[in-house]
């Protein structure tokens, strides 16, 4: 017999759309200003989809302070080449 998480077992549909619901609005609240500082800097923004799991968060945050960012190599680049 299958048996059903405690927590689930007594939510009725209600119920959980709204916790899906807000487990998604979290996930997005997550990703989208990752997603855009990731493309700002000129990386990947699907890097940000590794905000969605727990330690992606801290993963993205070592990849944006350890990483080269490719905008700020064109603009050194930019600059040089300026007379």
């Amino acid at each position: 017999m299958l048996h059903t998480p405690a927590f689930i077992s007594g939510m009725g549909p209600f119920e959980l759309l709204l916790v899906l619901s807000m487990i998604a609005l979290i996930a997005i609240a997550y990703v989208l200003p990752t997603w855009m500082i990731c493309s700002k800097a000129g990386l990947p923004p699907a890097i940000a989809l590794l905000a969605i799991i727990p330690i992606g968060t801290v993963i993205v945050l070592f990849i944006l302070a350890l990483s080269e960012w490719p905008v700020l190599k064109t603009k050194v680049d930019a600059e040089a080449d300026a007379p």
